[in-house]
C-alpha cells in the first residue's frame, strides 16, 4: 500500500514540476521545495511500512501456529528438503509467512530416541517460508535448506544430525 501511495505521490509531483516549468521557467524554488517534500514523504512511508510489519508479526500468537509431521531428507548436493504441515489456528488473520528456527544436534549414537538436552547443539539457522494460509486452515509446506560445512563444521555428517524445528515468528494479515 505504501508503494502505491509513493508512486501516486511521485506522479503528481512530476506532473506539477512539468506544469510549473512550462508555465513559469523561473519557478525553480518551488520545484526544489516540492522535491524536498517528496523526499520527506518517501522517508515517512518507508518507516511507516517498517512499523506495520512489526504490528503484523504480533497479530497471531505463536501458540496459534502449529507445525506437525516434520520430515527432512537429503535433496541434492548440500541441500536438504524440509516438509511439514502447518496449521493457522487464528480465527480471523491470514498467515502470510513463518520464520522457522532449525537447530541441529549431535546426539549419542547408542540411543534410539535421544532427548535433546543430552545432545550437543551444533548450530541453528533461521529460514522464512511463505505460507499464505487462511484462518483455521492447514496445508503442507516445504523448504530447501543449505547445510554446508560452514554451518555444521566437521563434527558429524548432516544426515546423522538430530533436527529441532520451531516457529520463531509469523507474519499475518
Amino acid at each position: 500500500m505504501g508503494f502505491i501511495i509513493g508512486v501516486v505521490a511521485a506522479s503528481v509531483v512530476v506532473f506539477l514540476l512539468a506544469w510549473l516549468t512550462v508555465k513559469n521557467p523561473k519557478a525553480g524554488k518551488i520545484e526544489i521545495t516540492l522535491v524536498v517534500i517528496l523526499i520527506a514523504l518517501a522517508v515517512f512511508l518507508y518507516f511507516y511500512e517498517d512499523k506495520r510489519v512489526e504490528i503484523h508479526k504480533s497479530l497471531i500468537p505463536l501458540e496459534q501456529i502449529q507445525l506437525s509431521d516434520i520430515k527432512h531428507q537429503w535433496a541434492y548436493g548440500a541441500y536438504y528438503k524440509l516438509t511439514a504441515k502447518i496449521t493457522n489456528k487464528s480465527s480471523k488473520y491470514r498467515l502470510q509467512s513463518v520464520d522457522l528456527k532449525v537447530s541441529f544436534y549431535n546426539c549419542p549414537q547408542n540411543t534410539k530416541a535421544p532427548k535433546l538436552d543430552q545432545c550437543e547443539l551444533i548450530n541453528s539457522l533461521m529460514h522464512t517460508v511463505r505460507t499464505r494460509l487462511d484462518a483455521k486452515k492447514t496445508r503442507d509446506i516445504e523448504a530447501y535448506l543449505l547445510l554446508d560445512d560452514n554451518l555444521l563444521g566437521d563434527k558429524v555428517p548432516a544426515d546423522k544430525l538430530n533436527w529441532k524445528v520451531e516457529v520463531a515468528s509469523g507474519l499475518a494479515r
